[in-house]
């Protein structure tokens, strides 16, 4: 009576990929808000559809406005409006997301 075992290739071909899009992420790299704040995340994270319509909810509509809106009224905002207690956690959970998006998970 032999022992049959199945779905190593499978296997072995998701590690390969899983090894490539490391080797991808390794080192710094400069991510898009947009592709940071997707459209996912935010409506699965927050009250919102869009970053956009997360930050036109505080005024900022551009680089310059999100530089001058306090901290204080940013991480408000966040507690009030997301999953997350301030601005700072609210970017880790989406860098975590979209590292693993990256990774293929």
């Amino acid at each position: 009576m032999g022992l049959k075992i199945t779905g190593i290739d499978e296997f072995s071909e998701k590690l390969n990929s899983l090894s490539k899009n490391a080797e991808r992420l390794d080192g710094t790299h400069k991510v898009e808000f947009k592709d940071l704040f997707n459209d996912s995340f935010m409506i699965g994270n927050t009250k919102y559809k869009t970053m956009n319509d997360f930050f036109d909810a505080v005024g900022v509509t551009d680089a310059d406005s999100f530089k001058e809106l306090p901290d204080e009224i940013l991480d408000a905002h966040v507690s009030k409006n997301t999953k997350f207690s301030n601005w700072q956690e609210m970017q880790i959970a989406a860098s975590k997301e979209y590292t693993l998006s990256k990774l293929g998970f």
